[in-house]
């Protein structure tokens, strides 16, 4: 079995609605494909990290 895990840098200017209306589509949009089971996306909580966002 695969787990990809995609982390995406964002840019600053994004405020934490846009965060959570990225988080949303991108979840909406991999479970629409058929082969996907299960999405775990969200905000990194990490104040030191480069990755604000990831999907697993």
């Amino acid at each position: 079995m695969i787990h990809p895990v995609v982390y995406y840098p964002l840019k600053p200017e994004l405020d934490a609605a846009m965060v959570e209306e990225l988080v949303r589509t991108s979840r909406r949009l991999l479970l629409r494909i058929p082969e996907v089971f299960t999405v775990r996306s969200g905000r990194n909580l990490a104040p030191d990290s480069q990755w604000q966002a990831a999907s697993r």
